[in-house]
């Protein structure tokens, strides 16, 4: 039984490292979205008011 547990424990230690992995990852992508498009709201007079 202890086996089994330590187990869980290992596989889910391992599931939250990616989960937070892959988290970081799709931050970093949005935010080269966000700076290769400017954020969308500005125009060449300024702040388009959205």
């Amino acid at each position: 039984m202890g086996a089994l547990a330590a187990r869980a424990s290992q596989q889910m230690s391992r599931l939250v490292r990616e989960r937070l992995r892959l988290a970081r990852a799709e931050k970093r992508e949005k935010g080269r979205r966000l700076g290769a498009g400017g954020g969308g709201c500005w125009t060449a007079r300024g702040c388009s008011g959205c």
